[in-house]
């Protein structure tokens, strides 16, 4: 009976010893070193002024992305923040104010744009392709002069937050 469990034991070993050899052996599937094409890498915030010239002679608009603050001074005003690396996280704050010493004419209607930007954000993909999000389309508004300064007042301030995960997914409200 000795020998019989000792032969037991023995034939165990090697059944355990060839499984575990089996599993730890080379795999034709290894991935290390690869880099998945479609993976995301970064991502990419534009924006730029969606307001006309006349409209920043009477107001200034002041742009804060992630906390640098910018005043928009033409209607060429644009800027793109790149992250660097993924997750991140997208800050923005735009805040309408008069300027000093000047006025709208009453009775002319203007055209102006809530909230004074448009904007997206890109995701860029190890292959270089983007998947982007057109996040706030501005409404555009037409008011006699009388009314622009009332109207500015209350819905002069615009304020967004996006954070992008890992997997360069913007997480829907």
């Amino acid at each position: 009976m000795k020998k019989f469990m000792i032969g037991a034991a023995a034939f165990c070993c090697m059944l355990f010893s060839s499984v575990a050899l089996t599993a730890c052996g080379s795999d034709d599937n290894d991935d290390s070193g690869k880099t998945d094409s479609f993976a995301p890498k970064e991502a990419l915030l534009e924006v730029w002024c969606a307001e006309k010239q006349e409209f920043l002679d009477v107001y200034d608009v002041t742009v804060t992305i992630n906390g640098q603050s910018e005043t928009i001074s033409s209607s060429t005003w644009s800027k793109s923040v790149k992250s660097n690396g993924l997750p991140t996280h997208y800050s923005i704050n735009v805040k309408m104010t008069k300027k000093a010493g000047k006025d709208w004419e009453a009775d002319k209607m203007y055209d102006f744009t809530l909230p004074a930007i448009k904007y997206k954000i890109s995701v860029i993909r190890v292959n270089g392709e983007t998947a982007e999000w057109t996040l706030k389309e501005p409404q555009n508004r037409s008011l006699g002069g009388k009314f622009m300064d009332l109207t500015l007042e209350k819905f002069g301030e615009f304020t967004a937050e996006y954070d992008i995960d890992k997997n360069g997914k913007l997480p829907r409200n």
